[in-house]
């Protein structure tokens, strides 16, 4: 485990006033080839390529779950376990992400999702997950964020995960295409 790198990732591009974001991963996003002017109000994060999980921090647990609702917590121990220093009442939305060779291996985070609960461990043990956080979607102390604004909810996002460092990240973001370029 360590720092999320950018080896592998794309690049998106958000409006800096985007709501709803439980929409936001499939509506408004461009690829970085295409956003050569991204202007003010323009923030760009790296997608990466993993299993879409909720982290649910709950007051004595830690759930993870897929985008269809299915529990997949044993899958990713890993992360859920780390995820107990998260505030309670606190839900993140992000991709589960393995790195195989210094790269993020979408097949081995498909793999990983998939297997039963000893499968799993055994390979958390060969490559443990890291979580590559973009948005919150609860805030223990605003409710739900979804209505709030990206940089609203970035700013939130980034004090929730702000001292608790790998494997549990925010994405990287920024509004210099420069800084884009560069990742």
């Amino acid at each position: 485990m360590g720092n999320l790198h950018l080896g592998s990732a794309l690049l998106i591009v958000r409006a800096g006033s985007v709501k709803n974001s439980h929409h936001r991963r499939s509506q408004g996003t461009s690829s970085f080839s295409q956003a050569s002017s991204t202007g003010i109000g323009r923030w760009i994060e790296a997608k990466f390529d993993g299993h879409r999980v909720a982290i649910w921090r709950l007051p004595d647990t830690v759930r993870l779950h897929t985008r269809a609702g299915r529990d997949v917590t044993s899958q990713w121990m890993d992360l859920a376990v780390p995820a107990m220093e998260l505030r309670a009442a606190t839900v993140l939305d992000g991709e589960a992400v393995v790195y195989v060779g210094g790269r993020v291996d979408f097949s081995a985070a498909q793999s990983r999702s998939a297997s039963r609960p000893a499968r799993a461990r055994a390979l958390a043990q060969l490559h443990p997950a890291s979580y590559a956080a973009f948005d919150v979607l609860q805030h223990p102390d605003h409710g739900d964020a979804r209505h709030l604004s990206y940089l609203q909810r970035r700013a939130l996002l980034r004090e929730l995960l702000e001292g608790l460092g790998p494997p549990l990240q925010a994405v990287p973001a920024t509004n210099d295409r420069d800084v884009a370029a560069f990742w």
